[in-house]
């Protein structure tokens, strides 16, 4: 809403772009309410499959590369597991070579990139490792991935993120940690 305001303040974009905006955060927040019971669900099995892993890389591309920056930091801090994001592009040229069976990949497949993203993980259980791919069409999820409602690709983000903090706290739970804390976090507000 905050980018779709400036846009407006500035000229660049209309004031339909901020009701398309809003409608489509009312919409994520009924499809979250609706989905939440199942996608927890999903993941508490996933939760296995991470807590199981030796390491894992979050891939993301467009609107959801910060998605994955920001799953990754979830996992450090919530469930202790070595967890790193990269942009789906770069994983062909080096991480590929890592991949076994205990080297999870979770693929963020949406929007333009859906195809990438859903091969890149189709790559990877060929190889032998593990992938969880979270993507909004059927056309690319199997049986152990989590499917989610389209959206404009845009808002994503809000949807996609859902999913990956129920695995963290289930990762959490399973390693008998408090999901709510971390034990060493500290938060630096300021600059001396």
């Amino acid at each position: 809403m905050l980018w779709a305001n400036i846009g407006v303040s500035r000229g660049n974009f209309s004031e339909e772009l901020v009701e398309e905006a809003a409608r489509g955060i009312a919409m994520i927040s009924e499809i979250i309410r609706d989905s939440l019971h199942s996608w927890n669900a999903l993941c508490q099995p996933l939760a296995s499959k991470v807590n199981s892993s030796r390491s894992m890389i979050i891939l993301g591309r467009g609107y959801n590369f910060c998605t994955a920056l920001q799953s990754s930091l979830i996992l450090k801090e919530v469930s202790k597991v070595h967890a790193e994001a990269m942009n789906g592009g770069q994983y062909r040229h080096g991480p590929i070579e890592l991949t076994d069976p205990r080297f999870l990949i979770v693929s963020l497949a949406t929007g333009v990139t859906e195809h990438l993203m859903a091969s890149i993980s189709r790559e990877c259980r060929m190889s032998g490792g593990t992938a969880i791919l979270i993507a909004d069409s059927e056309q690319f999820a199997n049986e152990s991935d989590i499917l989610v409602d389209k959206v404009d690709e845009s808002l994503s983000p809000l949807l996609l993120t859902v999913p990956l903090e129920l695995i963290a706290y289930h990762v959490a739970v399973l390693k008998g940690r408090n999901p709510d804390s971390g034990e060493y976090m500290t938060k630096i507000t300021g600059i001396e």
